[in-house]
């Protein structure tokens, strides 16, 4: 993201991003066009648009504070997001599952990164493990999944 990336999302979404995640973002350790289903937005109209939708809309019944901000999704439904109101910004994980027929937002425990660049990891992984795995199935026929 260029500087006017970042500064048009502090602007449209009324909040002041951490310099953890402005300099994650700028620094070229992040790339887009990754193919997977985790993905690690670096598109501030993404940004923009699933954070204010989900401030809007709610997730799954809750209500999306205003100090959370989306920086990616797992193509199933939840949302990848950091607190800006953190001085050293963890990445967090909103599953949808945990938080069906709650009247709060629940945060998995399990799916939490300390940094963005072990966050990136973690996209990163998942993706070319789902790669491998596709590339495994692709040649076979139906019948051969149900063999073991």
């Amino acid at each position: 993201m260029t500087p006017g990336d970042l500064e048009r999302i502090e602007k449209e979404l009324d909040l002041v991003l951490p310099r953890a995640y402005r300099e994650f973002m700028q620094s070229g350790e992040f790339g887009e066009g990754d193919e997977g289903t985790q993905d690690l937005t670096g598109v501030a109209g993404e940004v923009i648009e699933l954070t204010k939708d989900l401030r809007t809309n709610g997730f799954y019944g809750a209500k999306w504070p205003d100090n959370y901000l989306v920086i990616g999704d797992d193509g199933a439904g939840d949302y990848y997001f950091t607190d800006i109101q953190k001085e050293r910004p963890a990445v967090f994980f909103a599953d949808h599952e945990l938080t069906t027929n709650k009247d709060r937002l629940v945060i998995s425990e399990k799916d939490q990164y300390q940094t963005f660049s072990e966050f990136w990891e973690f996209i990163q992984e998942m993706n070319e493990a789902t790669e491998q795995s596709f590339e495994r199935r692709k040649n076979k026929r139906w019948w051969q999944f149900w063999i073991q």
